[in-house]
C-alpha cells in the first residue's frame, strides 16, 4: 500500500485495542496520548472493537525527526491506519487536535474513507482559526519554545496541561500526571510537540473550512461548557456546518470531557450509536 503520509508506516503506531463489535477509533489531542481514552474504551468494549492510537511523536509511537508534524500529515497517517486495518462500519472519535485530524482525514481522503466511516464524534475539537491555547503558543515561540521544552520538568508540564484542560482541577489524579509526565520526559516527544505546534498554520484551515458541509457522515459533537482551550463557540459553529450533526454540551466541564466527565461522554456515544441503529 502506498503511504500518503510519507515517512511513517501507520502499522508502527502504538495502539491499544480490544472489545468486540463494529470498530471505533480514538484520536487524542496535543500533548497527550491514548491513555486519555482508558475509561471510554473500557466502558464501550462490549459494544465496539476499539482502537486507541498514539499519533506520530506522541506516547509510544515513532517520532522521526524528518517528519512534518502538520495536521495534514497527521490526518494522512490516520487514514493510512484505517485503510491498513481494513476498518469498515467505523466510528471515528477525535478530541481536541485529534478532532481536527479526524475532520481533515474525511476531507482529504473522502474517496477512500466515505465507504468505511459510518459515524463521527468530535470532542472539543479544533476546526477554525482561533487563538492558540497557552501551551501551544509558548511552544511556537522561536527561541523560548524549544528552551522551555528542554528544561521544564515533565511532571510540571503534565500538571499544567491538565489544569488548563480541566474545569475542576481537584479531579486530576497522580496517575494522570505520572502517565503523561512519563511520555513528556522523552526528548523525541518534546521535539515532536514543538514541531507540531510550529506546523499548525491557521491560514491553511481556510482551504478546508468551506468544505466542512460536504461531510455527510452522521456526527456527534461533545463539548465542555467551560472549555478554555477550544471554546464552546467553536462547537456551536461546527454544529451549523456539519450536516445532520448534534451537539451535546456538558456543564461544569472543561476541555477534557473524556477524563473529567467520562460517564456523560460514554452515555452520549452509546445514545448516538443507538439512534444510528434505529435510523
Amino acid at each position: 500500500m502506498e503511504l500518503l503520509s510519507g515517512q511513517i508506516d501507520a502499522g508502527r503506531l502504538s495502539v491499544a485495542s480490544g472489545g468486540s463489535g463494529d470498530p471505533i477509533l480514538f484520536i487524542h489531542g496535543f500533548g497527550f496520548c491514548k491513555f486519555t481514552w482508558r475509561h471510554v474504551c473500557q466502558a464501550l468494549a462490549d459494544r465496539f472493537t476499539y482502537y486507541a492510537l498514539d499519533l506520530p511523536g506522541s506516547g509510544s509511537s515513532p517520532a522521526p525527526h524528518g517528519f512534518e508534524y502538520s495536521l495534514e500529515n497527521l490526518s494522512d497517517v490516520v487514514s493510512d491506519f484505517i485503510i491498513a486495518k481494513n476498518l469498515e462500519n467505523l466510528t471515528v472519535v477525535g478530541w481536541s487536535l485529534g478532532g481536527g485530524v479526524a475532520l481533515l482525514s474525511l476531507l482529504r481522503r473522502s474517496d477512500q474513507l466515505n465507504r468505511r466511516v459510518k459515524a463521527l464524534c468530535i470532542i472539543d475539537g479544533i476546526a477554525y482559526p482561533q487563538k492558540f491555547p497557552f501551551f501551544v503558543g509558548l511552544l511556537r515561540t522561536p527561541v523560548f519554545g524549544p528552551a522551555l521544552a528542554g528544561v521544564l520538568p515533565a511532571q510540571s508540564w503534565a500538571s499544567a496541561l491538565l489544569r488548563h484542560c480541566y474545569f475542576d482541577s481537584s479531579l486530576i489524579t497522580k496517575e494522570q500526571i505520572d502517565e503523561y509526565g512519563g511520555h513528556l520526559r522523552k526528548k523525541e516527544v518534546r521535539h515532536s510537540l514543538v514541531q507540531t505546534a510550529r506546523s499548525i498554520h491557521p491560514e491553511r484551515a481556510f482551504e478546508y473550512i468551506g468544505r466542512l458541509n460536504t461531510i455527510e457522515v452522521p456526527s456527534l459533537l461533545i463539548w465542555g461548557r467551560e472549555d478554555r482551550a477550544v471554546p464552546l463557540e467553536i462547537g456551536q459553529q461546527l454544529a451549523t456546518e456539519l450536516r445532520g450533526s448534534s451537539l451535546k454540551v456538558i456543564d461544569r466541564c472543561g476541555h477534557m470531557p473524556q477524563e473529567e466527565r467520562p460517564g456523560e461522554v460514554i452515555a452520549a456515544i452509546e445514545q448516538f450509536e443507538i439512534a444510528l441503529g434505529s435510523g
